[in-house]
Formats: structure tokens, C-alpha cells, sequence
């Protein structure tokens, strides 16, 4: 750890902010700008610094793992200060791959394998955050007099902006960081976490720049903490940017008068930019690539990604290009029973959702409300989460989970543009009510208020089937809904401006591929006779005898599922072949793809059709422009995934118009430095 004392000249004002893995649905915490101190609790994402905090992390686990933990070889080490020998206030062991330097002395590893109870603690905690560790510091505060004062863990040797997770067992502490800006971290707003028993403190991004943080005495504490923080040690950089990827630059937190020297070769010429106010005259970078100055091997050796992008001084140039728009792949793990998401196209899973689902199955998203719909069979339950896009291009939830839907089996979930929910399912039913498989709505403006969902279509034989009391009574005040012999047990759904279009997961008499309106006047019971109808119902294709998968494009409808006869894969009517189909002999399907055994599928509302193969456990992508036969390419690992959704944001790359100007300025305060 490097001591930040008032005569200790700083590091070089530039920070480099990395992309962060741990997600969580954790509430936003908002700081304030005075000098007290804040309680902290959630997510702080504030200049590219990150911090995560996760209190029931190892909650399962955490007596076990602190019985096993207190038989580490423990010792107490010794720190020079101005010259001076002090024996640390704290017990202290090192495990890993490779060795670790703070305040003057190296620390050769342990091996991994002398302690099999860091390794589990460690595969978990890497599940959560999806980093990868190869080090462990392990503290032991003995008791409330144990300590470890204001630092910051910004070692060489942990690269530009390093990832640290930080696990809690024992007695809980205050753990205070406080913010560094304009070379003072005396004005800006301090927080405080209790680390709980069992807890995860995840600091990421530009954290160990912009922050310190220190673990207060507490004379009152009896009790003993051993604390876990997981590191990964890269080679040292001695002064020059090497091999370095994957990160962004973000000088939020220094001040610009600080300077940096970096050597680096840009073709056959060497620069030497020395003394060079480098957040002031990060643009320079991009300056240098563009006009030819700087190969894209060279940006990356500088820590300039062009595929994760870089931010400063208002200046963003973010992959995708201008105009396009940002990709989420949401994907649900029943096994693992998470949500997890990729920031296309970085095949990286993170974790968006990690607790209170039971077997997250299908998915829907509604990007105008930010909305996304998970639905748990085993709890009989739709739930939906307000979904936030940070700064740092990170998906997380608000951290509050809804019910949609109660007493509901979902199999199939498809937003309108108008926000409004459709399912198709089956209601559970006590007796002497019965479930129907059917196909439900939820008005846009009734989440909130939690309203009783509509049913629209329902497995029968075309006649009119009212609303059933608690008694088994019809409702006399509540519309009948029309059944349809083109559903059987309907399964995945999609949704354009007016229609809906339903596949039956289990065919039985009715068409594999069938659509209908999506509002259908429906009369009251008891009233004159309803005549039997059909109500618009139509049936589409009927190659398949189970559809997996289904959605709508601007060039024509994609299925997936199981033929009659061959392997699975993936279908397609064309446009001008939506609305009347061919049910009857099937002459207008097209087969797309071939795929070992698709689960679901979606689009990315431009070219691309994804789809969630089980078979392989993966991702996989054709191009939706046209119904011709496609290669399938593969987009990320997926194993046990189960369902997939799509959510698609405006890009902040369109910040970049003013690029020319902000080139021009910056080579021209380059010119005026160097």
C-alpha cells in the first residue's frame, strides 16, 4: 500500500478507468460534496470510480469459512515510516502467483494449494464480480485496536486501475474512504461502510485514484475480522505503458496540472512527450491515431481501447460508431439462477441479477420504460426491474424487485411499443377453477398499480369463455375472451404495431405458428348468444412440431424449434409472407440455420438475429437482412442458458460531433507543451 502523506509527491494526473464485472441490483448512493462522513449503502459510480457493496454475499458459508480461515499462518510484519521500524497493527498472510510489494518489502507467495478454503472463497467471489484474481492479502484485526490508516492500493504492480474485492468475516468495522480531488481530500464528501459478517466490497474503476480509505480503531470492538481482499498482480510497467488492455481513460479525479512522461514508438519514430499535462490533452491520443501518428497497437500498448473506448474532459469516443446504439444481451441461468448480461460485442457475462429468483426462465424488455421482465415458474411469479445504464456503461437494476403477474406459469413474454406485457402461460388455479393455457396482457399503466391481468386468447374451440369468480361463477361484469383452436400450449410470443403472433411450445391440433390481434371486443356473459368465431386467429406455418423461439423483424418472421421431420434449426417467413402464411403445405418457410437445439431467440432491431442454443451452451448470430441460408456464428459461452433478450440504447458516442474542434484544439495545446 502506498501511504498518500502531505509531502509525498502524487502519481501522474492521469487515471485510466478499467471496465468493471460486478453488477448487482444495489441502490444508487448519491455523495455529498461536504466533509462529513455518509453512511454507504449499494452502488456508487461517480467520476469512474466504482464501488459495489454486497452484505450477504457469503451468508451460506461465512461461519464455515471464518473457522477455516483463523488456521492461516498468520504473522506480523514490520513497516518503515520516515526511517523508522513499527510492527504492523494487524496479522497479515499472502497467498498467490506472484509476489507482492507495499511500503518498501516484497512478500513472496504462499501457494494456493496450502489453503483450499481461499480457493473456494475466491471462485465465488470471482462468480460474482466476473474478474479474475491471482493474489489474496489476508488481515487479521485481532481485535477493535487493530487498525490500517488512510491509503490507497494503487501499486505498479496492479496496472492502471485495478479491480479489488474485498470479503468481511468476523466482527464488523467501519471501512471510510474519502475522495481526492485538486490534490487535497480534505473538501470532498467521505463515506463509511459497515462491513458486515459474510459481506463483498467490490472497489473498481478509477476507486484507487481518486480515493483513499483506512480501517478506524475502535476501542469497543472485542471480537476478531479477518478481511480478504482478492487482487490480480500484473507485471511491473517501470515507468512505461506495456501490454495493457481493455481500459479507458477517464482523468476525472486529478488535478491538470500534474504531468506524466511516457515513451512510446509511433511507426519507425520515437516520441517523447515529456512534461505533457496529459488529462488535459487526452484528446491528443485520439489526435495521433487518426492522423496517423499512432498505430492501434501502439493505443493499446498507451491503454487506449478502441472497442471499450475512452472518456475526458467531456470528450467521448465510445464503440459502437455514431448513430448506432449500445447492445445489452440479457440471458437468464436457471441453474445458476441469475440474470446475467454482455455489452456486445465483448462476449463478457456479468451479473445484473443475483438473488430472489427461484428459476429465472423467459425474458422481455421494455426499452421505452427501461423495463426488464423476468419470469420464475417455480415462484409462479412475473417480476420486472427498472433497469440503469451508468456512466461507465455498466447495466444494473434500481435494486427493488415487482410483481407483474402472481399465480402465473409463464413460458413466453413479448413487449409492444406502447409498454404493454404480454404472457403466455397458464394461471394457476385452485379447485374448482381451472388453468387455461392462454395468452395474457398487462396494460403499460398497470404495473404500478399492480392491476389484474387481461386474458386475450385461450386454448378452445373458437367460442367465447367468460371470467370465472372464486365459486367458479362467471364474472357477469368482466369481458369474455375468444379461444382459438390455433393454440394449444402457446410458448414463445412477439408483438409488432397491432398484431400478436404466438408459437406452441407442444403443438397437439393446433398450427406451430399462428397470430391474432392484439385487442379483441369481447361481450359480456349472460347477454345475447356470442357467436362462435375465431376472433381473427390465423394460422402461419406448421413445419414444427414444438417453436422454441420466435421474433419479429423488419424482413419477416424468425422461428426456432423442432421440425417434423430433420434437425432442429432456425425458420423464417419473409415479409410479404407474415400475414397469410402457409400453414397448409409450408412452400414459403425458409430454413435460416441449423442448430443443435435452440432455446430462444431475439433481435437487435438492426441486422442481427441472436439465438440461445443449450445444445452447444452458447450464443449464437445469423444475419436477419435476408431468410437465405446463414452460417451461424458464435457471439459468447453460454452454458445452461436459457432464455435471451435484447436491449438496445441510444449511444453515447454522438457526443463525438464535436470531435473535429476538440482535435484541433487539442494538438494545438500539444504543440504549445511539448
Amino acid at each position: 500500500m502506498v501511504s498518500r502523506r502531505k509531502h509525498v509527491k502524487r502519481k501522474p494526473a492521469c487515471s485510466i478507468a478499467r471496465k468493471q464485472a460486478f453488477q448487482g441490483q444495489l441502490k444508487l448512493f448519491e455523495i455529498n460534496e461536504s466533509g462529513s462522513t455518509q453512511p454507504f449503502w449499494g452502488y456508487l459510480d461517480r467520476r469512474g470510480s466504482v464501488l459495489r457493496y454486497l452484505p450477504d454475499f457469503a451468508s451460506r458459508n461465512a461461519e464455515d469459512w471464518l473457522r477455516r480461515l483463523r488456521s492461516l499462518p498468520y504473522t506480523q510484519g514490520r513497516v518503515k515510516v520516515f526511517g523508522r521500524d513499527y510492527a504492523e497493527p494487524r496479522l497479515t498472510c499472502y497467498f498467490g502467483d506472484k509476489a507482492y510489494t507495499y511500503s518498501g518489502r516484497t512478500i513472496e507467495p504462499l501457494p494456493w494449494s496450502r489453503a483450499p478454503v481461499l480457493q473456494d472463497i475466491r471462485k465465488e467471489v470471482e462468480s460474482i464480480t466476473g474478474e479474475s484474481f491471482n493474489s489474496v492479502l489476508c488481515n487479521r484485526y485481532r481485535n477493535g485496536d487493530d487498525t490500517v490508516g488512510w491509503h490507497a492500493d494503487n501499486e505498479p504492480i496492479y496496472g492502471p486501475q485495478p479491480t479489488i474485492a474485498s470479503v468481511t468475516f468476523g466482527a464488523e468495522r467501519d471501512f471510510d474512504l474519502k475522495e481526492c480531488r485538486k490534490g487535497s481530500c480534505r473538501s470532498a464528501g467521505r463515506i463509511r461502510i459497515r462491513l458486515a459478517h459474510g459481506s463483498l466490497l467490490v472497489m473498481s474503476g478509477a476507486t484507487q485514484e481518486c480515493w483513499q480509505h483506512s480501517l478506524p480503531r475502535r476501542k469497543g470492538v472485542q471480537d476478531e475480522r479477518i478481511n480478504l481482499t482478492f487482487r490480480k498482480v500484473i507485471e511491473s510497467t517501470k515507468g512505461v505503458i506495456t501490454s495493457i488492455k481493455h481500459y479507458v481513460i477517464a482523468c476525472a479525479c486529478r488535478p491538470a496540472s500534474a504531468l506524466a512522461l511516457f515513451f512510446f514508438r509511433a511507426g519507425s519514430a520515437s516520441l517523447d512527450l515529456a512534461s505533457m499535462a496529459w488529462c488535459r490533452n487526452a484528446a491528443v491520443w485520439t489526435a495521433l491515431l487518426v492522423f496517423g501518428a499512432l498505430s492501434g497497437s501502439d493505443a493499446l500498448k498507451l491503454g487506449i481501447n478502441w472497442e471499450t473506448g475512452f472518456e475526458s474532459s467531456g470528450l467521448q469516443w465510445k464503440s459502437p460508431l455514431p448513430g448506432e446504439t449500445e447492445r445489452y444481451l440479457i440471458a437468464s441461468f436457471p441453474k445458476d439462477f441469475k440474470i446475467s448480461y454482455a455489452r456486445l460485442p465483448d462476449p463478457t457475462w456479468r451479473p445484473l441479477i443475483v438473488h430472489n429468483l427461484s428459476n429465472p426462465a423467459a425474458l422481455a424488455v421494455d426499452e421505452q420504460n427501461m423495463r426488464l421482465f423476468v419470469a420464475d415458474p417455480t415462484a409462479s411469479k412475473v417480476f420486472w426491474y427498472k433497469l440503469k445504464v451508468l456512466p461507465s456503461k455498466f447495466l444494473v437494476t434500481e435494486g427493488l424487485q415487482h410483481v407483474a403477474a402472481e399465480n402465473m406459469i409463464a413460458k413466453g413474454m413479448a413487449v409492444s411499443q406502447a409498454g404493454d406485457l404480454f404472457i403466455s402461460g397458464r394461471v394457476v388455479a385452485s379447485p374448482p377453477l381451472t388453468g387455461h393455457s392462454a395468452i395474457y396482457k398487462q396494460a403499460a399503466d398497470g404495473f404500478e398499480a399492480a392491476s389484474p391481468l387481461t386474458r386475450l386468447w385461450t386454448a378452445g374451440d373458437g367460442s367465447w369463455i367468460p371470467v370465472l369468480n372464486a365459486d367458479g361463477a362467471p364474472a357477469t361484469s368482466e369481458p369474455m375472451s375468444p379461444s382459438t383452436p390455433e393454440i394449444y400450449q402457446p410458448g414463445p410470443v412477439a408483438v409488432d404495431m397491432f398484431t400478436l403472433y404466438w408459437g406452441n411450445a407442444i403443438k397437439g391440433n393446433a398450427s406451430a405458428l399462428a397470430r391474432g390481434p392484439q385487442t379483441v371486443p369481447a361481450p359480456l356473459p349472460g347477454g345475447a348468444a356470442a357467436p362462435k368465431s375465431k376472433a381473427g386467429a390465423h394460422a402461419l406455418a406448421n413445419n414444427l412440431q414444438a417453436v422454441t423461439g420466435l421474433t419479429i423483424t423488419s424482413s419477416g418472421i424468425f422461428y426456432a424449434g423442432r421440425p417434423v421431420q430433420g434437425r432442429p434449426g432456425i425458420f423464417a417467413l419473409r415479409s410479404e409472407d407474415s400475414l397469410n402464411g402457409c400453414a397448409a403445405d409450408d412452400h414459403c418457410v425458409h430454413r435460416v440455420a441449423q442448430v443443435s437445439n435452440p432455446v430462444d431467440m431475439c433481435w437487435d432491431g438492426d441486422a442481427t438475429l441472436f439465438i440461445a442454443d443449450s445444445g452447444s451452451g452458447a450464443v449464437l448470430s445469423v444475419p436477419s437482412s435476408t431468410a437465405s441460408r446463414h452460417a451461424v456464428v458464435k457471439v459468447a459461452e453460454a452454458l445452461g442458458v436459457h432464455a435471451i433478450t435484447m436491449l438496445t440504447v441510444p449511444s453515447m458516442a454522438t457526443k463525438v460531433t464535436g470531435l473535429g474542434v476538440a482535435l484541433v484544439t487539442a494538438v494545438a495545446s500539444l504543440l504549445s507543451s511539448v
